[in-house]
């Protein structure tokens, strides 16, 4: 079993729930969502189609991950959860099934309270990876650097944390809220970044990169990077990256951003919770990407290139 916690965001989290529909796997879902949205949940359609969920309304309205994973160790603090706790957030959706071959084990863990992602997807590659120094971005082995919408903490080591040790600096609050409104990404990740800690695998937590982004690699690569996003356990794309049109966005950005993954579960999701410009603008980035890939990869062999 593995507990995982997502933060609702109107329009993309009806995909995130898509998603998880057909999977036989075992999980809970925890799902948090602001009090401004909470009254128009579809709480029928999420009942129907996730067989283990618990639903939050929650009161803040930044510093998601944190506040988030304070809420849950206090709110269980007497009943006990599993062992891994996956903190998923953004515009996700699953694509695999079989998790048991995806995600990592308890015994991965060791003694780590975490496993974090990075936010560069390049860290390490023998020539892209000097392009985030020359582009000006940060140093990779720094607490900013760490995405904040995924990581796998340890629920052994978490129920037993001094809220000082891992979510404030300072103070001591004896009510409920006052603690969970005191945690801030900013400390919760510092914190995790300083103890002992793991890197999960790329994999799983798809991505749009900062090189994707800015547009700096090579054209091949971005066919390669829709390829590698494909095979992903999961994706999370920015919300701008999927609502704006397609002539808006950089050529690294229209063919390196895989949009049918989004378009495949909008038949999921019931016609009137559909938001239906973002569905068509979904469906038809689609349809210009395969043609524009199409016709690259036919270029591209008579060229000798590909």
């Amino acid at each position: 079993m593995i507990e995982i916690v997502h933060t609702w965001k109107p329009t993309w989290s009806f995909f995130t729930l898509a998603s998880l529909m057909e999977k036989d796997e075992e999980y809970r879902l925890h799902l948090y969502v602001d009090e401004e949205y909470y009254a128009d949940l579809p709480f029928t359609w999420i009942f129907e189609n996730i067989p283990n969920v618990t639903i939050y309304e929650s009161y803040w309205k930044k510093d998601f991950a944190a506040r988030a994973i304070q809420h849950l160790r206090l709110h269980w603090k007497d009943r006990g959860l599993h062992k891994r706790i996956l903190y998923a957030g953004g515009n996700r959706i699953f694509l695999k099934s079989g998790w048991t071959q995806e995600i990592p084990k308890e015994s991965f863990f060791q003694k780590k309270m975490a496993h974090l992602s990075r936010k560069k997807v390049f860290v390490g590659h023998n020539i892209f990876s000097s392009y985030y120094g020359m582009l000006d971005f940060a140093k990779a082995d720094m607490p900013a650097n760490w995405d904040t919408e995924f990581f796998i903490i340890n629920y052994d080591l978490l129920k037993n944390a001094n809220d000082n040790d891992l979510f404030y600096p300072t103070g001591f609050y004896n009510d409920y809220d006052s603690r969970v409104l005191a945690s801030t990404n900013k400390y919760f990740f510092k914190k995790l970044h300083e103890g002992e800690r793991g890197l999960l695998p790329r994999y799983m937590n798809g991505k749009s990169d900062l090189l994707i982004q800015w547009d700096a690699l090579p054209s091949k690569e971005y066919l390669n990077y829709n390829v590698m996003l494909r095979k992903s356990w999961s994706i999370a794309l920015p919300t701008k990256t999927l609502e704006n049109g397609y002539t808006k966005m950089s050529v690294g950005q229209q063919l390196s951003t895989p949009w049918d993954l989004y378009a495949n579960l909008i038949p999921q999701i019931p016609v009137n919770y559909r938001n239906a410009r973002m569905c068509e603008n979904l469906l038809y980035k689609s349809k210009r990407q395969k043609e524009t890939a199409s016709k690259l990869l036919k270029v591209g062999y008579r060229l000798g290139k590909l």
